[in-house]
Formats: structure tokens, C-alpha cells, sequence
């Protein structure tokens, strides 16, 4: 099983850095890294978070990680990573938009 981000995820990942950097570069260095590298700890287990009952036949997952949201679906051999969003956003219309 191998780990793929969307291009959503990726412009995620960057916005999460650049509003962290405005404090501290190397603290946005640090927290994107571990946010990524959460996402892979996504291969090993992949089915370990519940599907939204929502999104079901969508098959898309939600984990949390600190005020993260990490938003994905399993595919034959890959965990894609859709979005990563702040918990405090409107989450219920970006997923509606997935």
C-alpha cells in the first residue's frame, strides 16, 4: 500500500505551513512534517478511522490529528489523502465538496 496526497491535500499542507511560518519557520517546518508524517501511518492501518456515514459510498475517512482533520479514501492499493482542514472550518461544506 502506498500513500498519494490530491492536489487539495498538498495546497493544504502548504497553507497549514505558511500560517504557522508567520510565528515561526522552523515550528511550521516541524508541525508539517509530523502532520505528513501522520498520514502515513494512515498506510499501515488504513481502514483504522470509520467512513463518514455520510460519504459512505464516497468511502471517505476521517482522522484527526491535534486540530486537524485528515480527509481520505482507500483505493486498491493506496490511501489518498483528499483535504487536510483546521477542525474550526466550515468542515461540513468542504466535505460536501470532496
Amino acid at each position: 500500500m502506498k500513500l498519494a496526497f490530491a492536489a487539495a491535500a498538498r495546497r493544504d499542507l502548504y497553507e497549514v505551513g505558511d500560517y504557522i511560518a508567520r510565528d515561526s519557520r522552523r515550528q511550521a517546518l516541524r508541525f508539517v512534517t509530523a502532520l505528513e508524517g501522520f498520514c502515513a501511518t494512515l498506510v499501515a492501518q488504513p481502514e483504522r478511522y470509520p467512513l463518514l456515514s455520510h460519504r459512505a459510498d464516497d468511502e471517505i475517512r476521517r482522522a484527526p490529528y491535534a486540530d486537524y482533520l485528515v480527509f481520505y479514501r482507500v483505493r486498491e492499493s493506496t490511501v489518498e489523502v483528499l483535504r487536510v482542514i483546521h477542525a474550526a472550518r466550515d468542515v461540513g461544506r468542504i466535505v460536501d465538496e470532496l
